[in-house]
């Protein structure tokens, strides 16, 4: 049954309470977020054993902290600091995506045009009655191109790992992606596509006749002062030189992908907070405060199997229901992760970025409870998540008719093959049909939100903490076409996709019944098996 990637025990997760105590809320001072942040930054990086992080928290008018902490490398003792780069991974596609809307503020580029408008040579293979994908339903993940499939998407490490080719295997795209398949409809569903925004790198080299990464430097890097950013690619002198990757094998210091314009950049705590600032329109000559609003503006309102997701332009957004709203984006390319988070209304935006493998908790656990204390120290609410009626706690119970509701066969995941949900009275009960190792046990929590009790061999019972410390997961259900689908939500906040389907399964055929009983094999080459 996750969201992030991987098997039940990693998704099944819930984290242990922040080990740094926070502040009160609505103390009026900002600074509670900093000196909260630096401290639990720190106590993370020690429990985790993450050599190296930074940080930068803006609010909606200037930079409030940027701070690096431990190593960049330790073979160099070189220390990170604000200004060390660092790989974003998919946190690229917020810069891929400004550029962008550059070229429709230019009338270069529009957002509802087919792709093929401005790279004739794209087509791909489609079950489905129209293959006119929009730069929108790109930007959005809605195009329903696949995931990054493509034969050739992957990571290089080390300085001669990457073949000499890369950049043209690159440019290539557009036309190879006539061997691929598309997922779903264009706009149907959410489909998060590495190789979509890699075309949108083509898109902004073949409307402007400028490489990517010149064209960034240019019209971003540049104007805003980002002088510690730059794509990173074989046999491109960037000038900069970003952080040491630290894996359990050792340090590593170079890291290169295909598909540029999804995952390849590196830049600084310092740099990343004017793209905070940027999103919340505050470099007009840049963006325009109108664009800046597009890219946080709901895209997917028609995606009836989306349910309560939402998604603007290469940004996640908050459900409607949750507040504050938020918006942001993560970036994994092991070992570099980082998290980028904004909160629009309040002015308040975080990124955090580490060089560790073990760092990818971290990341998204201190970008969140940065943002939760600036929020609570300054909210005129006050109020406490404990008492939002929609992120409740506690628990209810089920009519054994509401129960009943949700029973039934899933296809989850591949890892989980077909699940079932059964009832038992008014418990619930997950068994795994693929692993037969553990079931589950669901708590409802009302919303249709359950906790999730994992059960070893069906009655014992284990704990969180020796599963994975992490944000806390839930299930959740939702009925789309009269049948219940299910995702998983993470503190409140649904994954991208249903990781549960109903499925119907059908009758054996009697043709199939008569085969049933014990074969031997014949050790002669003129019988065939025969059947006792």
């Amino acid at each position: 049954m996750q969201v992030l990637a991987g098997s039940v025990l990693v998704a099944m997760s819930a984290c242990a309470s922040p080990p740094v105590e926070k502040p009160s809320p609505g103390s009026g001072d900002v600074n509670d977020a900093i000196r909260y942040g630096r401290a639990f930054i720190q106590e993370l990086m020690e429990k985790d054993d993450v050599p190296g992080v930074s940080v930068v928290f803006v609010n909606d008018r200037k930079v409030l902290w940027a701070e690096g902490f431990g190593w960049a490398s330790q073979e160099d003792a070189t220390k990170m600091t604000a200004q060390t780069p660092m790989k974003l991974a998919s946190v690229t596609k917020v810069l891929t995506a400004v550029a962008i809307m550059q070229l429709v503020e230019r009338g270069i580029v529009s957002l509802d045009a087919p792709i093929s408008k401005y790279l004739p040579e794209f087509s791909i293979q489609s079950r489905f009655d129209t293959t006119s994908i929009t730069i929108r339903q790109i930007l959005s993940h809605h195009s329903g191109l696949p995931h990054d499939r493509m034969q050739g998407f992957k990571l290089y490490t080390g300085e001669d790992a990457a073949p000499d080719d890369l950049i043209e295997q690159f440019r290539n795209l557009p036309k190879d992606a006539r061997s691929l398949h598309l997922t779903s409809a264009p706009g149907q569903v959410h489909s998060y596509s590495n190789l979509g925004f890699a075309l949108l790198g083509s898109v902004i080299e073949r409307t402007t006749e400028t490489a990517y990464w010149d064209y960034l430097e240019k019209h971003l890097f540049q104007p805003l002062g980002m002088s510690s950013s730059a794509i990173v690619y074989p046999n491109h002198e960037s000038g900069i030189k970003h952080a040491n990757g630290f894996t359990p094998e050792g340090e590593i210091n170079h890291r290169y992908i295909r598909d540029i314009s999804s995952g390849g950049l590196a830049s600084s705590a310092e740099d990343m907070g004017k793209v905070l600032l940027l999103l919340q329109g505050k470099f007009p000559e840049v963006l325009s405060p109108q664009s800046a609003f597009e890219m946080r503006k709901v895209q997917n309102e028609s995606a009836e199997f989306d349910g309560d997701l939402r998604f603007g332009l290469a940004l996640f957004l908050s459900p409607d229901h949750v507040r504050p709203k938020s918006l942001g984006h993560t970036g994994d390319d092991f070992p570099y992760h980082a998290a980028l988070q904004v909160l629009p209304d309040e002015g308040f935006g975080v990124v955090v970025m580490t060089n560790s493998t073990t760092g990818q908790s971290l990341v998204r656990e201190a970008a969140s409870q940065i943002l939760d204390v600036a929020y609570h120290a300054t909210s005129r609410a006050h109020v406490s998540r404990q008492d939002d009626p929609e992120l409740t706690n506690a628990t209810v119970t089920l009519t054994e008719a509401q129960a009943q509701s949700y029973t039934g066969q899933y296809y989850a995941f591949p890892d989980l093959g077909i699940v079932e949900v059964v009832a038992n009275g008014t418990d619930l009960v997950v068994d795994f049909h693929q692993t037969r190792l553990a079931d589950a046990k669901l708590i409802p929590k009302g919303n249709h939100l359950f906790d999730i009790r994992l059960r070893l061999f069906g009655f014992v019972p284990l704990p969180t903490d020796l599963v994975l410390s992490g944000p806390k997961l839930q299930l959740q259900f939702e009925t789309i076409n009269d049948t219940q689908h299910a995702w998983i939500t993470t503190d409140g906040m649904r994954g991208s996709i249903p990781i549960a389907v109903p499925v119907k399964p059908k009758p054996v055929p009697d043709s199939w019944m008569q085969r049933i009983g014990r074969y031997e094999v014949m050790d002669t080459e003129s019988n065939a098996g025969k059947r006792r």
